[in-house]
């Protein structure tokens, strides 16, 4: 006795203290609660009492003004339903308390925080209180179910992320823990279709799953299932892959659960279809193997007709056995007998938006693939619609509209079904002749000078190789005269070009742009792969087709901005081809020296890497080129100075004759002008940066190799106590020696 008089006096002191006008006062009195109260080994009987004692006091925490006060008494009666048997007793007491806080039109409780523990606590009491036969409780939560989901719609709606996840979860939960969820299934699903735009993948593939599960206690409103199918099925195209496997489970769910499914598959089928021709494997194996769950049900449901079928069923003759696994008889059944499918996706493919377009076209390839035979009954009504992507053999491969919309907004998925396309046709007289279209198409500089997509870039060539097997098919592109007419920049005059012209100059401008970076090089060994395509001696290409190319390079005289197309071009072709074409290059090599010294840092880096390419060169170019570079020495970025004391090591005479005595006075003027650059590269040599002073080390080795004498005379002129003596002496020694 006397102890349960000490223990009913400290719930009074408890009670007494978490009605004191003090907030310290409060929250020292919850956070000692567990500590006091709820000690291991407690029995369930002194819990309930301790819950009869406390709760009204804990639960009219809830609505204390003190955020912190309201948090220790969620954790209090946290701990506490810990204990209790699951009498719904306490679920009656506690669902209106959190309906009042989380579950009113306007927001009552303004901590985010605080609402995402409110829910967790209902989590709790859903869980707690879970009978799905109504077998061992008797339903408890039937009595609260009202509260709860009144509770759903507002928090499906919290613009806590966090809160919406977590409400998502709770309808799922609820949907296992209660046979009656029909009752207010309805009520939840507009809520829960709001979420599927929410930029957080997390929170659509929540939602998604949500509307899964509510669209099977939906008994009596058919309009409402199909609501839902059509609100998920825009999430075939998300970009996370794990949202649009969400789709195709709920698609498979559905599939094997929904009430009157048969009569909604041909809506079912383009959630699980599509996933079947999804890029990511992941996706397509796990609902790969939800569709044959969803066969192997209507299997059994349909066993006596289709075994029959089975008996006598052969592969087709004829069947892409090599490309294709055919799908199980039962699951071809299902689709066979929802053709009605095919409306909505011939309405889909002729969607202004690519991605529509693109998904209705996978879907309607899996369709065939499952109706087989009976696909063909529907040729009248889907041959038009593909008609005007595409004609027969008689007339143009693709139609002018498909080409002029290319033109004005080139993709990769248009590029890429263009080509695949181009590449099905037979080949005849119309597809040469269709060559010359493309090849305008590709050499329109809104197509072929986007450099900011490899696998654009990639795209591009594979279709110039396709062109030019094309093209060689007909005969040598060497030797072909007729000719295309090429827009170039500007609207100048059309220019004349042969086919290999054009591929040759969309190629080059690929592999260009890819100068300089490290994982382009795939795309790059496919241009040059594409150039000894078109001439096994590429340097004859050049010499034939060069000039053309950069005469249709624009804007380089104008006021340059960051990554300017033309000047990565130029850099680029300068890099690519050298600079041994110096009769096409005097007046690029001017543009060049002067872009040097861009105000954009990027600029003057793109130009540096052209001449690291550098050649030997005449008198008057490398005067022009050299005192540029010697200046980027004191750049502000490190590339630039770096790229510069790289450029040094490669400016080069290019002695025509000794006998010559022009070319004798030249080399004079070149070593005083090499002697000048060579003094600031010692200068440099202090400098602090390592990267830089390996740079200028490694350019005093190349340049030593033609200047023995310059350099080591420069080189023994250094004070011995110099830092960088011992480098030179290793460089003018190690070369002596060799």
């Amino acid at each position: 006795m006397p102890s349960e008089d000490c223990a009913k006096t400290c719930l009074e002191l408890f009670c007494s203290a978490v009605q004191h006008p003090e907030r310290t006062e409060r929250q020292r009195a919850l956070k000692s609660f567990e500590q006091n109260f709820i000690r291991s080994g407690i029995t369930v009987e002194e819990c309930s009492r301790i819950f009869d004692e406390t709760y009204l006091h804990l639960l009219r925490c809830y609505g204390d003004r003190f955020e912190s006060v309201r948090t220790l008494a969620v954790s209090a009666m946290d701990t506490l339903l810990g204990k209790l048997p699951p009498n719904d007793y306490y679920l009656g007491c506690i669902v209106p308390v959190l309906a009042k806080r989380i579950g009113q039109a306007e927001t009552i409780e303004d901590s985010e925080e605080l609402r995402l523990k409110l829910l967790d606590q209902l989590e709790t009491l859903v869980a707690k209180y879970s009978d799905p036969d109504a077998a061992r409780l008797g339903d408890p939560l039937l009595k609260v179910l009202d509260s709860v989901v009144d509770i759903l719609i507002k928090t499906l709606r919290d613009p806590f992320p966090a809160a919406q996840k977590k409400s998502c979860e709770i309808v799922i939960a609820l949907a296992e823990a209660t046979p009656t969820l029909h009752y207010r299934a309805e009520a939840l699903v507009l809520p829960a279709k709001s979420i599927l735009t929410h930029r957080h993948s997390a929170n659509r593939i929540a939602a998604v799953e949500a509307l899964g599960v509510l669209s099977l206690h939906i008994l009596s409103n058919g309009d409402c299932v199909s609501d839902i199918i059509m609100a998920v099925s825009p999430l075939l195209m998300d970009d996370v892959p794990f949202v649009r496997r969400a789709c195709g489970r709920v698609g498979c769910l559905m599939l094997q659960k929904l009430r009157d499914r048969y009569s909604f598959f041909h809506r079912i089928l383009p959630l699980v279809l599509n996933c079947l021709s999804d890029e990511t494997v992941e996706v397509r194996e796990d609902i790969n193997s939800g569709w044959k769950e969803a066969g192997e049900l209507y299997y059994r449901e349909n066993e006596t007709e289709l075994s029959k079928i089975a008996l006598i069923e052969t592969v087709p003759i004829g069947y892409p056995v090599e490309r294709y696994r055919r799908p199980t008889l039962a699951c071809r059944a299902i689709v066979q007998r929802s053709l009605r499918v095919v409306n909505l996706v011939l309405h889909e493919m002729e969607e202004w938006k690519d991605n529509i377009r693109l998904h209705a076209t996978k879907l309607l390839k899996q369709i065939v693939l499952h109706a087989e035979r009976t696909f063909s009954t529907l040729f009248l009504e889907v041959n038009p619609v593909l008609a005007k992507a595409c004609m027969d053999a008689e007339k143009s491969i693709v139609s002018e509209h498909m080409l002029s919309m290319f033109q004005k907004y080139p993709t990769i998925g248009q590029l890429r079904c263009m080509r695949t396309l181009f590449e099905s046709c037979v080949q005849d007289e119309a597809k040469c002749r269709d060559v010359r279209k493309f090849a305008v198409l590709l050499l329109d500089p809104e197509v072929c000078h986007n450099h900011r997509d490899a696998v654009y870039q990639r795209e591009l060539l594979e279709f110039c190789s396709t062109l030019a097997l094309v093209g060689q098919k007909d005969e040598a592109l060497t030797a072909r005269l007729e000719e295309i007419a090429v827009g170039e920049l500007d609207d100048v005059a059309s220019e004349h070009q042969t086919l290999e012209r054009t591929l040759y100059t969309v190629a080059l401008k690929v592999v260009a742009f890819c100068y300089g970076m490290e994982d382009r090089a795939s795309v790059r060994d496919i241009g040059m792969t594409l150039l000894g395509k078109l001439d096994s001696n590429v340097e004859r290409l050049h010499q034939h087709h060069l000039a053309s190319v950069l005469c249709s390079i624009g804007h380089l005289e104008s006021e340059n901005v960051d990554a300017s197309t033309s000047i990565i071009l130029l850099c680029g072709i300068v890099a690519v081809c050298g600079l041994q074409y110096m009769s096409i290059l005097p007046i690029y090599l001017n543009v060049l020296s002067g872009l040097i010294e861009d105000n954009c840092i990027a600029t003057r880096a793109y130009s540096l890497k052209a001449f690291v390419q550098l050649g030997a060169l005449n008198f008057e170019s490398l005067k022009l080129v050299a005192f540029p570079i010697m200046s980027r020495l004191d750049d502000p970025s490190g590339e630039v100075r770096e790229l510069a004391a790289v450029c040094l090591g490669r400016l080069k005479l290019n002695v025509v004759s000794s006998e010559d005595v022009s070319s004798e006075c030249n080399n004079e003027r070149w070593q005083e002008i090499l002697q000048q650059i060579l003094s600031v590269m010692f200068l440099h040599l202090e400098h602090p940066e390592t990267k830089l002073r390996c740079a200028i080390f490694d350019s005093l080795k190349r340049l030593h190799a033609d200047n023995r004498e310059l350099i080591e005379r420069l080189a023994n002129n250094v004070p011995s106590g110099c830092s960088y003596k011992k480098e030179l002496e290793a460089i003018t020694s190690k070369t002596s020696s060799v």
